[in-house]
């Protein structure tokens, strides 16, 4: 895409029903992302790395639950404000911009994304507003859990995690899971 075409931009947004630092939380952090990164049922991520930096780089591996296909999410870090915004670049040089606000009742997330050019705008943005949706839902239930959120998994290191790992391997916390 050269510099004078105009990418489009999709705005997606959700008021989730939990404090700004445990949606931060949740958003950042390998092993949550595991539970929530899924827009439709029949696919789940099974590896998330995140090194949350201007200049460093994430990546989620996502698989439908066949195994027929997947695929990496992944992108460098151009901005991070802790708390309130982090704005990064795809693999594919595509921009997004996502905000938390705490709000009454929670904390409002907005995402703003270039969208790419294979497949419909209106495909693109239900596909990341189900993820967003999931997201909501899942911190629904850590909220209800008696464990709540910090207590799910506290790895605060922010390497990659496995959907499969059943204990935190890393030096930050050896606890079960």
């Amino acid at each position: 895409m050269s510099n004078s075409e105009k990418r489009t931009v999709v705005k997606i947004t959700a008021l989730v029903h939990a404090s700004q630092a445990d949606v931060w939380q949740a958003w950042i952090t390998p092993f949550h992302i595991l539970k929530w990164n899924s827009a439709v049922s029949e696919w789940h991520t099974t590896f998330a790395e995140n090194d949350l930096r201007p200049g460093g780089k994430f990546t989620s591996r996502m698989e439908a639950k066949d195994g027929s296909m997947g695929f990496d999410f992944w992108g460098t870090y151009d901005e991070i404000v802790p708390l309130q915004k982090i704005a990064y670049t795809l693999g594919d040089g595509r921009k997004v911009v996502t905000t938390f606000e705490e709000a009454a009742g929670g904390t409002w997330i907005v995402s703003n994304f270039e969208a790419e050019s294979q497949n419909p705008v209106e495909m693109q943005e239900m596909g990341w507003n189900n993820i967003l949706q999931n997201f909501k839902k899942i911190c629904g239930k850590w909220r209800q859990s008696p464990f709540g959120f910090r207590n799910s998994h506290q790895c605060t290191c922010f390497k990659g995690i496995r959907f499969d790992d059943r204990r935190c391997s890393l030096p930050c916390l050896d606890q079960s899971v």
